[in-house]
Parts: structure tokens; C-alpha cells; sequence
């Protein structure tokens, strides 16, 4: 599993350039930083839910036992 994973990120390391650059191309530069923050924002507020409902679940769990 770990040898897949590091291939992903590998992968993903050398084809973002390229990406970025077409898109860059496509939609300009400007564009292109805005959509990577808003994703870069949607990611975040995603991780704190998902954190929250697993404090949740934690909390539910000790609070059964």
C-alpha cells in the first residue's frame, strides 16, 4: 500500500506542472490562483467537519462505555 501511494504523489508531483500550465493557458493566471484557493478553502473546511464528526464519535463512545 505504501509503494501505491508514494506512486500517486509521484505521479501527481510531476504531472501538476504541465496541468497548471495548460490551465494557465486556458483560463489565465489570475483564474487559475482563484480556483486553487477556493479549492484550497473547501479542502480545509472539509477536513474541519470531517474532524468534528469523528470528535463526535469519540466523545459518543466513551460517554457509552
Amino acid at each position: 500500500m505504501s509503494s501505491a501511494a508514494q506512486s500517486v504523489q509521484t505521479i501527481t508531483m510531476l504531472l501538476a506542472p504541465g496541468i497548471g500550465a495548460f490551465m494557465a493557458k486556458a483560463l489565465g493566471v489570475g483564474n487559475v490562483f482563484a480556483i486553487c484557493g477556493v479549492l484550497c478553502i473547501f479542502a480545509g473546511i472539509s477536513y474541519l467537519i470531517f474532524l468534528k464528526i469523528n470528535r463526535l464519535e469519540v466523545i459518543q463512545n466513551k460517554q457509552s462505555v
